[in-house]
């Protein structure tokens, strides 16, 4: 997925800081790397859906981030799964407000399957409950191909403020 990932500036607003639009001096774009690591470390992901009518909703979730894309259970009733069967855009951010990492895309509803056994995994080795043998698991599985994704640190602000154009599709 590394190859088909474009970096550029993303135009902000003239006064953040001092910012002058048409001036790159002194900036430098982050690279995809960077903020890769940082949602493949992640642990809580902030999800962001909104209803058909464009009602949003913005909920934390623990999930998995990888070269599918990201992945995240949620039980078949809630709000965030309705919100994704009817308005499948979404945005996840991670926590983090001083090295700033949020993805956009489109989300697809996958089942269960191998995605539930990993992301049981993942969350049994940090202290979480894992369902007994023969449990059953009400939960679905949704994966978010990224399309767009911007990352920026405090400590640069606005001078690396970058955004990145992914290979899993375009403008929306």
């Amino acid at each position: 997925m590394t190859s088909e990932i474009a970096a550029e500036r993303p135009r902000i607003p003239a006064d953040y800081q001092g910012a002058d639009p048409g001036s790159d001096a002194g900036a430098s774009l982050l690279p995809w790397e960077w903020a890769h690591t940082r949602l493949a470390e992640a642990r809580t992901y902030w999800v962001a859906t909104s209803s058909a009518g464009g009602r949003p909703l913005a909920r934390p979730f623990w999930g998995l981030w990888g070269g599918e894309g990201f992945l995240f259970a949620t039980h078949p009733t809630t709000r965030t799964a309705r919100n994704l069967e009817e308005n499948p855009r979404m945005q996840v951010n991670l926590e983090d407000g001083e090295q700033v990492v949020a993805v956009e895309g489109r989300a697809e509803r996958i089942g269960e399957g191998p995605y539930i056994d990993r992301w049981l995994e993942k969350y049994a080795a940090l202290g979480a409950r894992r369902p007994a043998e023969g449990e059953e698991v009400d939960r679905v599985v949704y994966r978010m191909r990224p399309q767009r994704a911007y990352g920026w640190t405090l400590a640069a602000f606005p001078g690396d403020i970058t955004r990145w154009i992914l290979g899993t599709g375009g403008a929306d």
